[in-house]
């Protein structure tokens, strides 16, 4: 809820947030914070928290503004970055992401992705490879992203002298694996 005053001619905006109440004063462009520490703060756009260092953060399209209990203003740009629930960096800059929604792919440094996150699990095999799991199979992709291994074996367990060991299912003998080498 928002309430403005008018003090003369210089507009003072009151910000209800709960039980926390922030004061502005648009003529001179400080803010007044009095209650907040590790809160999140509930709007109608979602766009206003409290940070771990006590400050007000608020998000407005492209631009976030950071203002302390001081009521020093910080504007800087905003850059709306996805949270990973796990990084893993890459030799060629790239990073392996797990998602929030338990999915993994593949981004450079400014989060475009090279790999969309659609696989249940990616994970380093060595500088140059990566093995990816899709549904309960597995399968090899370049750290670039390529597929060079389609994901239908049940592991790949190891990579030396250019071959992949790999095990899939015996189609002989219910219940067993059989072991393979694939040259790439």
């Amino acid at each position: 809820m928002k309430k403005n005053l008018f003090i003369g001619q210089k507009p003072i905006e009151f910000y209800f947030f709960e039980n926390k109440i922030f004061k502005f004063d648009k003529s001179s462009g400080i803010w007044s914070l009095w209650y907040s520490k590790d809160e999140t703060l509930s709007s109608s756009t979602g766009d206003i928290n409290v940070s771990d260092d006590n400050q007000l953060k608020l998000i407005k399209g492209d631009v976030v503004i950071y203002i302390d209990s001081e009521g020093s203003v910080l504007e800087e740009s905003y850059i709306d970055e996805p949270e990973y629930l796990e990084q893993i960096p890459l030799k060629n800059g790239y990073f392996i992401v797990k998602l929030i929604d338990g999915y993994w792919g593949i981004v450079d440094d400014e989060n475009n992705y090279a790999v969309l996150a659609q696989y249940d699990m990616i994970s380093p095999i060595n500088v140059k490879y990566l093995r990816f799991k899709a549904g309960n199979k597995w399968g090899v992709m370049s750290i670039e992203g390529d597929i060079l291994i389609d994901a239908k074996y049940n592991s790949i367990e190891s990579y030396s002298n250019g071959e992949f060991v790999v095990t899939k299912a015996d189609p002989s003998k219910l219940g067993e694996s059989i072991s393979e080498k694939i040259e790439i």
